[in-house]
């Protein structure tokens, strides 16, 4: 969501640099990953090789990122559903990261309806909480890992998917 245009991606930066601090990656660090990334935004990013290569991010910074980030072909809210408390404190800025912990363990109580519902269950019923248009309970998007092994020979591949008017496709495949 780095990519979107400019008013749309003031939120997504402010959201992006929440959860850098959250994770613990640094200032500067992060922000080679933004760089890279509104350089990049039109071409497609598959992995984040395809990132390193404009130069400037650190392996360090690759790895943290990681378990937290993921490269979309469009615009895409993050699924409360299926995401971190990291990620939830970066994209629901009114609430501190004990809050988003407290949120998840709400979810694993009962799954979120839709964004009232994830909005009813914060702080003061997430009544400070201005729709940042960042949150879903679904997702479009799937990625999906597998590998087979046959003897000595392991083949491994990775694939996004996008669910879309009752169809899939098969965004990219990595073998």
């Amino acid at each position: 969501n780095l990519g979107v245009d400019e008013t749309a991606a003031r939120k997504e930066i402010r959201a992006f640099r929440r959860l850098c601090g959250a994770i613990g990656l640094d200032a500067p660090r992060c922000d080679a990953v933004l760089q890279a990334a509104r350089r990049r935004h039109k071409a497609v990013v598959r992995q984040w090789t395809d990132l390193k290569s404009d130069g400037g991010i650190a392996d360090t910074a690759i790895e943290t990122l990681k378990p937290y980030v993921i490269w979309l072909p469009a615009f895409t809210r993050v699924n409360a559903n299926t995401a971190s408390a990291e990620v939830l404190y970066a994209v629901l800025q009114t609430i501190d990261f004990g809050a988003a912990q407290q949120l998840l363990v709400t979810r694993d109580r009962a799954p979120f309806k839709d964004e009232a519902d994830v909005r009813s269950r914060m702080p003061n019923g997430g009544q400070s909480a201005p729709d940042t248009g960042q949150i879903d309970v679904k997702s479009q998007f799937f990625l999906v890992k597998g590998s087979v092994q046959v003897q000595e020979s392991r083949l491994r591949a990775e694939a996004l998917i996008q669910r879309q008017d009752n169809r899939v496709y098969t965004v990219w495949r990595i073998d």
